[in-house]
């Protein structure tokens, strides 16, 4: 494996690593400023979260940089799953099938995008 591409490999994690570490600290800040319920404060983990998980996955879908890309979409992805695991319980089961189905979709049209660029 040559070395650019082990350095866009280590992009790539590094990106899915700071993403949720962001997500995580963005929201512990705005929670500290308020005395908040803890179903407040899952609400506003929630938010932060899905603030910045979509906003990433739309930059890794629009991005051209492959491994950019690819450390959006996963760091995205996993900003969501960090805002679900803090208010999963407190969200309808609606709103829960909704968001599964917008992030499907949002997966989908990612791996098609994806699928049809030349190499």
């Amino acid at each position: 494996m040559g070395s650019s591409k082990l350095r866009n490999i280590s992009y790539t994690i590094a990106l899915s690593i700071l993403l949720p570490l962001l997500t995580h600290y963005t929201a512990r800040l705005i929670v500290g400023y308020f005395d908040l319920s803890p179903v407040v404060e899952g609400q506003v983990y929630f938010c932060v979260s899905a603030f910045i998980g979509i906003l990433s996955i739309l930059f890794g879908y629009f991005t051209s940089v492959d491994y950019l890309a690819a450390g959006a979409i996963i760091g995205g992805t996993f900003c969501l799953l960090l805002g679900y695991s803090y208010y999963w319980y407190d969200i309808s089961d609606a709103l829960k099938v909704l968001s599964i189905l917008v992030a499907i979709a949002i997966i989908m049209a990612t791996g098609y995008r994806f699928s049809r660029k030349p190499d």
